[in-house]
Formats: C-alpha cells, structure tokens, sequence
C-alpha cells in the first residue's frame, strides 16, 4: 500500500512538473495516457 501510494506521488509530481515544462519530444497528453494505462493494468492484474 505504501508502495502504491509512492508512486501515485511520484506520478503526479512527474504530471505537474511536465504540465509546466511540455518537453517536445513527448506528444500532448503522453504522460496522462501512460499513467491511465498503467492504472488500467494494476486493476485487471
């Protein structure tokens, strides 16, 4: 549990800081999109 919730910090940590400084090699929403499929993956596991 404790694990979980590190990386939901470290998650949206990495969301905020690239909502601020959009790196050009990523396309819009990447990050969001990963981060969902990742959730995704957690549940049916």
């Amino acid at each position: 549990m404790i694990i979980l919730m590190r990386f939901m910090v470290a998650a949206t940590i990495v969301f905020i800081i690239a909502d601020i400084i959009p790196f050009p090699n990523y396309p819009s929403g990447y990050i969001a999109t990963t981060i969902s499929e990742h959730n995704q993956n957690q549940k049916t596991k």
